[in-house]
């Protein structure tokens, strides 16, 4: 098994934690706020959009696994590609916690902001899944 499906199951199972605990311990508490309407909607539109993201970046892991070098030439190392971007995105996601959980809590919120530590092992299933150069147009198979 190659490390992109590895990245791809992760990302999934990233996907569930997000959906049970973050509609326990963040979108509950959220709507039962007394937020303004259009801010409480717009973070609820925002968990929602993580959702997305969540499951399209696992969808994408997995293509990129299926990807092997009999792909067309046009096409060759195209998911690839594109799962080494999102694990760029997830790196910057992991900076992004660490530094709002440093600036507001003087690094005391890591725990409770642990998002973190999920994006790190799925940033280097995904980098390390992507050992060829996308600048040669090769393709990994695993």
């Amino acid at each position: 098994m190659n490390r992109f499906l590895f990245a791809a199951i992760f990302c999934a199972a990233i996907s569930l934690i997000h959906l049970i605990f973050g509609g326990k311990d963040v979108v509950e508490p959220l709507l039962g706020s007394n937020m303004a309407t259009t801010p409480l909607l717009t973070l609820y539109v925002v968990w929602h959009i993580t959702t997305l993201l969540l499951i399209a970046s696992s969808v994408v892991y997995f293509l990129a696994s299926k990807e092997r070098r009999s792909s067309p030439a046009l096409h060759q190392g195209h998911w690839q590609f594109c799962a080494q971007l999102i694990s760029y995105f997830y790196l910057a996601l992991s900076v992004l916690f660490l530094l709002v959980a440093y600036l507001h809590g003087g690094g005391a919120l890591y725990v409770e902001l642990p998002q973190w530590l999920l994006f790190i092992p799925l940033v280097a299933l995904g980098l390390g899944g992507s050992k060829a150069s996308v600048r040669t147009g090769t393709v990994v198979d695993g």
